[in-house]
């Protein structure tokens, strides 16, 4: 299974869509749920591709396969995690 690449991000900082490098869109999370509740559902969903990818290199920092340093993982390991708390 193939998914659209990364970077993903909201439209703007208080919308509800997704779009990719280009402005496609990706995702809509304009449900009946709260407007909030919506952006942070966009906000984690933006940052998908990053929170796949450090997970990838947390694992193979762990597993001893060669990735860049401890400090380096970590902090792109916060970098998406802030991200998809929306900060």
């Amino acid at each position: 299974m193939e998914y659209t690449k990364g970077p993903w991000k909201q439209r703007s900082p208080d919308s509800v869509a997704v779009v990719d490098a280009y402005g496609n869109a990706v995702a809509y999370t304009d449900t009946f749920l709260p407007k909030e509740q919506c952006i942070a559902n966009a906000c984690l969903i933006a940052a998908a591709p990053e929170l796949l990818e450090e997970l990838k290199a947390l694992r193979s920092f762990m597993w001893g396969e060669g990735y860049a340093d401890q400090t380096v993982t970590m902090a792109r390991a916060d970098a998406a995690i802030a991200k998809a708390e929306g900060k």
